[in-house]
C-alpha cells in the first residue's frame, strides 16, 4: 500500500515535466511541418532554413525531429548551391546514428561526392577547333556535336571521341545533333540544300555507323523544319520540334516504324524550343517555351516557359513575364533550369517543380559562369553541361597571284573582322570583338598604319557600307530581330556617331546593302517573309524618303535570290540566283537601271555550289565564293559580261569578307579559326546570384 502510495505521489510529482516535454516534442514537430511547408509550398526556400534552425534549437529532446529536420536543411542548403549543406548531413551521421535518416544522410553525402566522381567534378570535357552545337543526353552520358560538318559523340566519362555522322555534301548540311540514352542513336536535323530547298528533315544514325536514315522528309512547298530536342527514357522516342508555314508544335516521333503524336502546343514558339523542350526526369511532363501566335517576331519574341503532360493535354506556365525564357533542363529533384534574359542578358534561373506545377518564384544562380553557355542538364546526377565558342581571327592584305597574304600589325588583337575600305582607298574600317553583343570599330590609315577606336559600342555588327565621301559610313547592326536592322551614321573623321533608323526586312550579305555614288540611294536585298519562308528581292531605297523599287526579283516561284553586290560605278548589281527544283545556282549580273539580268556562271547540283560575288575595283570582273563536292571553299573570279572562270590565285581557304583597295590592288580579309569548348558542373557548385 506504501509503495502504490509512494508511486503515485512521484508520478504525480513527475506528470507537469511529462505534460512539458510531450508540449516541447509537439511544438517542434509542429515547427518541422511549418518549416515543410514554407519550403515545399511557398517556395521560400531562404525562410524555410531559418525555420528549421528554430527546429533545431527546440527540438533536441526529439532527436527524430531534429534528425529529420537536419536532413531539410541540408537539402535547402544544396539547393541554394551553399556548402553548409555537407555540414548538416554531417552532423546527422555523426549525432545521430541511431536514426532511420543517418542511412539518408549518408546517401546524401555519397551524392555530394568528392574529386573521384568525375560526372560532378567542374572540368573540361572537349576542347577543339570546329567543334559547335553540342548538346547532352538527358543522362549526361554523352555529348553530340558538329565537328567541322560531320557529327561527333562523345563519352564525357571516358573522353572518348568518335564521327557518327560523316560530312555531307557541299550544299548540305547536318544539324542539332542529340544523343540517346543509351548512346546507341544520334537524332539530328539535315538540310539536303538550305538554300534552295528551305527545309530540314528528321534524320537518326546509330552512332556505330551502321545506319542513318530519314524519320520525315520535310515537305519544300510548306519548308517544314524538324529539330530532335529529347529523347524518351528508353531512347525509343524523339521529342521534335516542328515549323512551317502552317504550323509550330512539338511531336512525339517513334525511332521504329510507328505512328507520329502531334501534341496540342499553338503556343509553342520555334525559335526558343528548336533545342529547348525537354521531358521531366521521370518523363511524366514536357517543359517548353511559348508564346502568343500575334506576338511572334523571329529571333525577338518574349517567351514564357509551359509546363504539360508528356501524353498531351493541358499546359500551365511556370514562368512568365518580361523577357525570352527557355529551357535548359530538368534536376534529379524535379526542379527546372531555365535560362532568361529578363536581368539583360541570358542567365540561368532555377524554379521548384512539384506535380508540374511551380512553388515559389525563380531564382538566378551561376553569377560565376561568365561568357559560357546553358547546354543542358543531366537528370540523374544533376550535372550541367556548358558550351562555349572561342573566336580569334586577324585581318590579312594580299595582291592576287603576286604576293603571299601578309598579317597586318594591328594596334587592337582580338577577333577582327569585317574589313571595309573607303571608296578612295585610304581608310580602313573594321569591327574588334568575339562577343556578338559588344563590339566596337576602329579606322586605320593605310597609308600610315595609324589607328584610331571610333566612338560606340553595337550589337551585331552585319554590315559596313561607306558614303562616296569616304569618310562616312552607314553600321547595319543586328539586336535579336532578323527582320530589322537598327542603322547608326559615323564619321569616321571626328567620331561622331547618331542613329540613323531601323531598316526593316533587310537581308545582310557580304558587300550589301551598298550606297550608290550618288550617296543617296541604298541597293539591298529586302525579304519578305511568309510563314517559315520568304521571299527575296534587289531593290533601291531612297536614303531621304525611305521609298523603296524593285530592281530585281525570282523569275518563278521555284527561283531564289541572294548575296548582291553593287560594281565600284554603281550600275550593275551581281547575285546568286537558284533553283528550289534542280538544285542548280548561277553568279547573275543586271544593269541596275534596266533590270536585264545575264547568268554569267552556272553550277549543276552536287558538283558545285556559289555564293557571295564581289565587285574588284576595276568592275571588270565578279569575285565569288565556289565550294566542290568535298565542301571545300575557294574564291573564283569571271569577266562581268561572262566566260571562262578560274580561280582567284593566291586565296586561302578560311578567307571571310574579302575588301577590295581601289589604290593598290589588295585585298584585305578576314582569316580566323573557331574552338568550341564543352564543359562539365555539378549543379551544387553554382551559387546563388547576389
Amino acid at each position: 500500500m506504501q509503495r502504490a502510495l509512494l508511486a503515485a505521489i512521484v508520478l504525480a510529482s513527475l506528470l507537469p515535466a511529462i505534460r512539458l516535454s510531450a508540449q516541447k516534442i509537439e511544438f517542434a514537430e509542429g515547427q518541422l511541418h511549418a518549416a515543410i511547408r514554407k519550403e515545399m509550398v511557398e517556395g521560400d526556400r531562404k525562410g524555410a532554413i531559418a525555420l528549421y534552425e528554430q527546429v533545431l534549437a527546440s527540438a533536441m529532446g526529439n532527436r527524430a525531429v531534429a534528425a529529420r529536420a537536419l536532413i531539410r536543411l541540408g537539402q535547402c542548403y544544396e539547393k541554394l548551391g551553399n556548402a553548409e549543406a555537407r555540414k548538416a548531413y554531417e552532423r546527422v551521421v555523426k549525432e545521430f546514428s541511431d536514426q532511420k535518416d543517418a542511412s539518408e544522410a549518408q546517401a546524401l553525402l555519397a551524392a555530394l561526392g568528392g574529386g573521384a566522381d568525375r560526372e560532378t567534378v567542374d572540368r573540361i570535357l572537349y576542347s577543339a577547333p570546329g567543334a559547335y552545337g553540342g548538346r547532352n543526353s538527358r543522362d549526361g552520358r554523352y555529348v553530340a556535336f558538329e565537328c567541322n560538318r560531320a557529327i561527333c559523340l562523345l563519352e564525357t566519362a571516358t573522353g572518348s571521341i568518335r564521327t557518327v555522322v560523316p560530312e555531307p555534301k557541299p550544299s548540305a548540311r547536318h544539324w542539332q545533333p542529340l544523343p540517346s540514352p543509351d548512346g546507341n542513336w544520334v537524332a539530328y536535323t539535315h538540310f539536303p540544300n538550305h538554300a534552295l530547298e528551305g527545309k530540314g528533315d528528321l534524320h537518326v544514325a546509330r552512332t556505330d555507323g551502321s545506319e542513318d536514315r530519314t524519320l520525315i522528309t520535310g515537305d519544300t512547298k510548306l519548308h517544314d523544319y524538324f529539330s530532335p530536342v529529347d529523347w524518351t527514357a528508353d531512347s525509343k522516342t524523339i521529342l521534335t520540334a516542328k515549323t512551317n508555314e502552317k504550323w509550330q508544335g512539338l511531336m512525339l516521333v517513334p525511332v521504329a516504324v510507328g505512328p507520329v503524336k502531334e501534341l496540342v502546343t499553338p503556343d509553342f514558339e520555334w525559335f526558343a524550343g528548336r533545342d529547348s523542350a525537354k521531358f521531366s526526369p521521370g518523363g511524366e511532363w514536357i517543359a517548353y517555351p511559348s508564346a502568343k501566335p500575334e506576338n511572334r517576331r523571329p529571333g525577338s519574341t518574349e517567351t514564357d516557359v509551359n509546363v504539360m503532360p508528356a501524353s498531351g493535354g493541358e499546359t500551365w506556365p511556370v514562368l512568365a513575364g518580361k523577357g525570352r525564357d527557355e529551357v535548359v533542363g530538368w534536376l534529379p529533384n524535379g526542379d527546372l533550369l531555365l535560362r532568361s534574359d529578363r536581368s539583360g542578358a541570358f542567365r540561368p534561373y532555377r524554379i521548384q517543380i512539384i506535380d508540374g506545377k511551380p512553388r515559389g518564384e525563380a531564382e538566378m544562380i551561376g553569377a560565376e559562369l561568365g561568357d559560357w553557355n546553358l547546354m543542358g542538364t543531366s537528370a540523374t546526377n544533376g550535372a550541367i553541361f556548358l558550351s562555349r565558342s572561342e573566336r580569334s581571327s586577324d585581318l590579312y592584305a594580299w595582291k592576287p597571284g603576286t604576293t603571299e597574304p601578309r598579317r597586318l600589325p594591328l594596334d587592337f588583337q582580338g577577333h577582327n573582322h569585317y574589313p571595309s575600305v573607303s571608296p578612295d582607298g585610304k581608310t580602313l574600317v573594321y569591327c574588334v570583338g568575339a562577343n556578338e553583343r559588344d563590339r566596337f570599330l576602329v579606322a586605320r590609315n593605310l597609308e600610315s598604319g595609324e589607328e584610331r577606336h571610333l566612338p560606340g559600342r553595337f550589337a551585331g555588327v552585319r554590315n559596313l557600307s561607306w558614303y562616296p565621301d569616304s569618310r562616312s559610313l552607314l553600321v547595319l547592326t543586328f539586336a535579336g530581330d532578323f527582320d530589322t536592322r537598327p542603322t547608326f551614321w559615323v564619321d569616321t573623321v571626328t567620331g561622331d556617331m547618331k542613329t540613323f533608323r531601323t531598316l526593316t526586312g533587310v537581308a545582310t550579305t557580304r558587300g550589301t546593302p551598298a550606297i550608290l555614288p550618288d550617296g543617296k540611294t541604298m541597293v539591298l536585298l529586302r525579304r519578305k517573309r511568309s510563314g517559315g519562308s520568304s521571299e527575296d528581292s534587289v531593290q533601291k531605297l531612297d536614303l531621304e524618303t525611305m521609298s523603296a523599287t524593285a530592281i530585281v526579283q525570282p523569275r518563278t516561284e521555284k527561283d531564289t535570290i541572294g548575296s548582291p553586290s553593287v560594281s565600284p560605278n554603281g550600275r550593275l548589281v551581281a547575285y546568286v540566283e537558284g533553283n528550289r527544283e534542280t538544285q542548280e545556282s548561277w553568279i547573275t549580273v543586271s544593269p541596275i537601271d534596266q533590270a536585264k539580268p545575264v547568268r554569267i556562271y552556272a553550277c549543276k547540283p552536287i558538283e558545285c555550289g556559289v555564293g557571295a560575288p564581289y565587285f574588284p575595283p576595276d568592275g571588270r570582273t565578279v569575285v565569288f565564293e565556289r565550294s566542290n563536292s568535298a565542301g571545300a571553299v575557294s574564291l573564283w573570279r569571271v569577266p562581268v559580261e561572262g566566260g571562262e572562270a578560274r580561280p582567284f590565285v593566291g586565296a586561302q581557304p578560311t578567307m571571310e569578307a574579302p575588301a577590295f583597295n581601289p589604290q593598290t590592288g589588295e585585298v584585305i580579309t578576314s582569316i580566323g579559326k573557331e574552338s568550341g569548348q564543352f564543359r562539365v558542373v555539378p549543379f551544387r557548385a553554382l551559387t546563388m546570384n547576389p
